[in-house]
This record gives structure tokens, sequence and C-alpha cells, in this order.
């Protein structure tokens, strides 16, 4: 397996290091803190969280990208796959082979 980096991956990662960055920032202000605990005790922004936290990973695993392995052959170096998957390629793959038995 062969790690890649796409300009796409790039940039949720720095969104990722920037939320990081904020949390820690956050830590150490006591007004953001309370404004934050402020705003986490109404159950909108506590669903809008767990719902931008769902997306949030699911666009982490999305920007996992990686190249398979092919099949060695004797007195080769290892070849690796010229399409890149991504951890949610992965793990979707059951429904993206899968074979539609009706139509609508």
């Amino acid at each position: 397996m062969q790690p890649v980096f796409l300009l796409t991956d790039l940039f949720v990662y720095a969104i990722l290091l920037f939320v990081l960055w904020y949390m820690w920032h956050m830590r150490s202000d006591r007004n953001l803190r309370a404004n934050w605990r402020l705003a986490m005790r109404r159950p909108v922004a506590m669903v809008s969280s767990m719902v931008l936290a769902f997306f949030l990973v699911v666009a982490l695993t999305d920007s996992v990208h990686y190249r398979e392995a092919l099949p060695a052959t004797a007195g080769q170096s290892v070849q690796y796959a010229s399409e890149a998957n991504s951890l949610l390629d992965k793990v979707l793959q059951p429904l993206a082979s899968a074979r539609e038995r009706s139509y609508s």
C-alpha cells in the first residue's frame, strides 16, 4: 500500500489542524470556553455539532488515499495500481460491487 496525497486532502487536513488549534486555544481562554458552553447547552447546537462531526469523519475517511500493490511477479520490484482509492471506498466496496436487481 502506497499513500497518495491529493491537493483536496491537504485542504481537509489543514481544516482539521485549524480546528484542533482552535480547540487548544479555547482551553486557555476563559471567555471562549464560557461562550461555547453556553452555546452547547442548546439542543439544536448539540445536534448540529453531532451532524457536523459525522460529516467530518466521512470527509476524513474520504481524504486518506492509497494505491494498492499489484500481484507480485518473480524478479520484479513491487508495482502499484494506477488508481488511488480512499478508506471510504474500501469501507463502501460491498455497495459499489453489489448488483442492482430491480430498476425503478
